[in-house]
């Protein structure tokens, strides 16, 4: 959970950067630097539960199972009755892959290459998105009470900020 609210802060920060909103609590360095930090300690928690999850005896998750996606047989998921293994498992692995390609690409291409890096920063809404279904789907704290209600309302908050940076994006007439 710890790695998902990180997350969230994470677009966040983004977000508030494009829109304006950070610059009224922090001035622009330290606030890049805030955005940076969260993404560097996103990844460090998503390595940690991966890391636990090796060791946790009762799932008995092998190495393949959290690295490969698909390979886990953890909460198969049937759609329609087509078996579709443990996509929730795999879109947490997924999302993993994906910050990783994003920090590569905006440390390698963010002032060289910054159409390139762009459209590779836009996964990250993707990975939100990702993470979001596998936690609601696999975390146990999160199948009921206070903290499913805080999962749905962190969903909430971001949709809503997601959308304001878009909005932005359409009224100044282009991508921002």
């Amino acid at each position: 959970m710890l790695a998902a609210v990180l997350l969230a802060l994470l677009v966040l920060s983004g977000v508030g950067l494009l829109t304006g909103q950070t610059y009224r609590f922090l001035e622009p360095l330290p606030a890049w630097a805030a955005h940076r930090a969260l993404g560097i300690a996103f990844v460090a928690m998503s390595l940690l539960h991966i890391l636990v999850l090796l060791f946790d005896k009762y799932i008995g998750f092998s190495l393949a199972d959290l690295l490969i996606p698909f390979a886990a047989d953890y909460k198969p998921l049937q759609l329609g009755g087509i078996e579709l293994g443990s996509m929730y498992v795999a879109l947490g692995i997924l999302a993993l892959y994906a910050v990783v390609i994003i920090m590569i690409t905006t440390h390698f291409w963010m002032d060289s290459k910054p159409h390139r890096w762009k459209a590779f920063h836009y996964t990250s809404y993707g990975v939100l998105a990702a993470v979001f279904v596998h936690g609601l789907f696999l975390g146990t704290d999160l199948k009921s009470g206070p903290a499913r209600i805080g999962w749905l309302v962190m969903a909430a908050i971001l949709v809503i900020a997601i959308g304001m940076r878009l909005y932005r994006a359409r009224t100044i007439g282009k991508d921002a």
